[in-house]
């Protein structure tokens, strides 16, 4: 009898040990999660912080890369900025819009290549700005505009080089400036326009 009551009084014990154990490895984990959380929420405001800062200096990419097809719009919209890119890279396809409207700023480049095709716009509206350019380089095709409207500024391109086609148009109307640039080169073809205006 005496075995045995010690033996109930020995697993008491452990059982209460246990219990306290289990009490204090729920407070700890209690204690533990708000502390995770807060360090996941302290992480990721450090993260957005980071990228709101990077998305004040500029630099932004619009469009990336179109594949083959028609009637696409690679760049939307930029508000004014320095060196973002507008329109990345076009497949061929026909009625594609590369570039869309750029507000005020430097070194931007709208447009980027086009590949073969027809009614292509490349560069669509550019702001006042200094070293931008419109257009990048269209593959052959009939009834492409490159470069669109240049605000006033220096040292702009407009249009960059045209493969072979008819109907073209490089350049757009360009405001007031210094040693601006519309048309660039353009291939065999008939009834091609390169420059259109200059203020």
């Amino acid at each position: 009898m005496n075995i045995r009551r010690h033996m109930a009084a020995r697993i008491a014990g452990i059982s209460c040990i246990a219990a306290l154990a289990a009490g204090t490895i729920g407070v700890a984990s209690a204690e533990a999660a708000p502390m995770m959380n807060h360090a996941a929420t302290h992480a990721s405001s450090n993260h957005q912080h980071h990228n709101d800062n990077m998305s004040r200096k500029g630099g932004n990419t619009q469009g990336g890369t179109q594949g083959a097809g028609n009637r696409n719009t690679q760049g939307g919209t930029q508000g004014a900025g320095n060196r973002n890119t507008q329109g990345g890279t076009q497949g061929a396809g026909n009625g594609n819009t590369q570039g869309g409207t750029q507000g005020g700023g430097n070194g931007n480049t709208q447009g980027g290549t086009q590949g073969a095709g027809n009614r292509n716009t490349q560069g669509g509206t550019q702001g006042a700005g200094n070293g931008n350019t419109q257009g990048g380089t269209q593959g052959g095709g009939n009834g492409n505009t490159q470069g669109g409207t240049q605000g006033g500024g220096n040292g702009n391109t407009q249009g960059g080089t045209q493969g072979g086609g008819n109907g073209n148009t490089q350049g757009g109307t360009q405001g007031g400036g210094n040693g601006n640039t519309q048309g660039g080169t353009q291939g065999g073809g008939n009834g091609n326009t390169q420059g259109g205006t200059q203020g």
